[in-house]
């Protein structure tokens, strides 16, 4: 998990931090119609202190990037770069960050063993004895 600084943004208003995030979705991502926008919300842990608390940082993801950052499940490694803000509410920080940029890498769900053999229509390939390649 990790949060790191990597420069500034200067659209639309005063400048904000721009950062990059990576770590597990705590639950499943959601849409939600926000005056007319579509909204994708998910909650991320993105950084562990040495003191055994944990941050945590919500994505929101704007119209085209809603479904995307809804697209997540609880679990999810998520990378992810944007604006952050952050805002107090009954003394609790709370920390968005604005997604322009989001890759997920999901998690095998389900429990049940990975098949590798070959798919249909291959055939296997028969391990050579002697570490020779067959061409």
């Amino acid at each position: 998990m990790a949060m790191v600084k990597i420069g500034k943004t200067y659209y639309s208003g005063p400048p904000k931090d721009v950062y990059l995030i990576c770590g597990n979705a705590v639950r499943d991502g959601e849409t939600f119609d926000a005056k007319g926008k579509d909204l994708g919300k998910v909650t991320v842990a993105a950084q562990e202190h040495e003191d055994g608390n944990t941050l945590f940082v919500r994505l929101c993801g704007w119209r085209g990037k809603a479904k995307d950052v809804a697209a997540v499940r609880k679990m999810d490694c998520v990378l992810a770069v944007g604006a952050l803000s952050k805002s107090e509410y009954n003394e609790k920080t709370y920390y968005d960050l604005d997604v322009d940029f989001i890759a997920i890498s999901g998690v095998k769900r389900g429990g049940a063993a990975q098949d590798f053999s070959a798919p249909a229509g291959f055939d296997e390939i028969e391990e050579l004895g002697d570490g020779e390649l067959p061409f």
